[in-house]
């Protein structure tokens, strides 16, 4: 089944007795984990009917009123500041709802575990506060870490040293916190039940993919028409909708965007190398 990584599985076990509230604490030693509780996992916020919502994976609080965000960022979006930045601002917001002032505003941590180096330094862990131009700290109350699973774990308390290489399914201790992890793992993937409800949301996501793609690679299609009809390329044309119609296939099978990309490129060959190239940035 799937690792740790999977958005399913890392939930259903990081919302397991303190798993979330352990991690905190190791990462940011001035919060307490006995003083910490999830409060919701997955909690959905709308900040506003017009305003975009979002999902905070893993959302806890403090004794304090210090709200965090644990979330898993496999891709390179090239967003990061600007996800994290929006996090805050709803946290915010979720404090000022329940009638705080702008005085009484507490702390925010966002934690975003990513699976790529976003400074490109090969550390594992940056923490992020605001400055001056000068070096004064700015005390805004928010702080921002970025986990790198991949970096270099020298230093880090030893749990979360396993953790992180748990992630990226990599040997690990035989620690009571890391043991107790892989076993709430091992539950939840052999439980009939969350069996069941990790089925039928893989196979709702499946198909909110599949209708994406298909909407998109119907409209890419129908441009491609329109463009070779006024041109006068008929043959061509034809091809481009084979390209498409063999990509969906492909997908369909389980095949990844790289796969899809190197059997379409053996089939039609280098001179449909865009159109190719095309399907494959619809499909990611």
């Amino acid at each position: 089944m799937a690792p740790l990584t999977n958005d399913f599985v890392f939930y259903n076990v990081m919302r397991r007795e303190n798993f979330a509230a352990h991690i905190v604490a190791m990462i940011d030693l001035a919060f307490k984990e006995d003083e910490l509780a999830l409060l919701q996992e997955q909690k959905p916020i709308d900040p506003a009917g017009d305003v975009h919502g979002i999902r905070m994976d893993m959302f806890l609080e403090n004794v304090h009123g210090d709200m965090f965000d644990i979330e898993m960022q496999r891709r390179d979006n090239h967003d990061t500041p600007h996800r994290t930045s929006y996090y805050h601002g709803v946290l915010r917001t979720e404090m000022l709802s329940k009638g705080q002032s702008y005085i009484e505003l507490r702390r925010t941590c966002v934690i975003m575990i990513t699976m790529y180096d976003y400074f490109g330094d090969g550390k594992a862990i940056h923490k992020i506060t605001s400055k001056s131009d000068d070096g004064h700290d700015y005390e805004d109350l928010q702080t921002t870490y970025l986990v790198y699973p991949f970096g270099d774990l020298n230093g880090l308390p030893p749990d979360l040293q396993d953790f992180l290489k748990l992630l990226i399914e990599q040997p690990t201790s035989n620690g009571e916190f890391i043991t107790r992890i892989k076993e709430a793992m091992t539950f939840v993937k052999t439980n009939r039940k969350m069996r069941y409800d990790f089925m039928r949301m893989r196979d709702k996501i499946m198909d909110e993919v599949n209708d994406a793609v298909a909407d998109a690679v119907a409209d890419a299609v129908a441009d491609a028409r329109i463009e070779a009809l006024k041109e006068g390329r008929e043959e061509e044309r034809k091809e481009n909708f084979q390209i498409f119609a063999s990509g969906m296939k492909l997908l369909k099978q389980g095949f990844n965007s790289q796969e899809i990309s190197a059997k379409l490129l053996a089939q039609y060959g280098e001179s449909r190398r865009q159109e190719i190239n095309d399907l494959v940035l619809l499909l990611k």
